[in-house]
């Protein structure tokens, strides 16, 4: 796995592309709160380009992982699978996620689309 965390445009961008298992995951999403909580800033722009989809039970133990390591509904998350191969384990995750109320956000087809959710649908300060 290989992931990038940056602060810019007012959003925490995320990048991640290779292999992912739970673990991996977990890394991930610890170091995104840890962001967050460093720039003060809870908008996260993320993409993804996976070599292929991680697991069902890792897709499904995502509410667990957000709730360890401190993502909660303060994070706005709009990501977008790059390259398509891990549509389907993401449009899952995310269905886990909404269910258990564990996610302000969701799924993009672009990252165009993903930024104007981002800015547009900002709650007002």
């Amino acid at each position: 796995m290989n992931y990038d965390i940056a602060h810019a445009d007012s959003l925490v961008q995320v990048s991640v592309a290779g292999d992912l298992d739970e673990a991996d995951i977990r890394q991930l999403w610890a170091a995104i709160a840890e962001a967050c909580k460093s720039y003060d800033c809870y908008d996260i722009l993320g993409t993804s380009d996976l070599d292929r989809p991680f697991s069902m039970i890792t897709a499904f133990t995502h509410h667990e992982i957000f709730s360890d390591v401190g993502i909660t509904l303060k994070h706005r998350v709009a990501w977008v699978d790059l390259n398509g191969k891990s549509d389907d384990i993401l449009k899952f995750t995310e269905s886990v996620l909404v269910n258990r109320s564990k996610l302000n956000g969701g799924l993009f087809v672009s990252v165009d689309e993903a930024r104007k959710w981002l800015y547009e649908e900002k709650p007002a300060e």
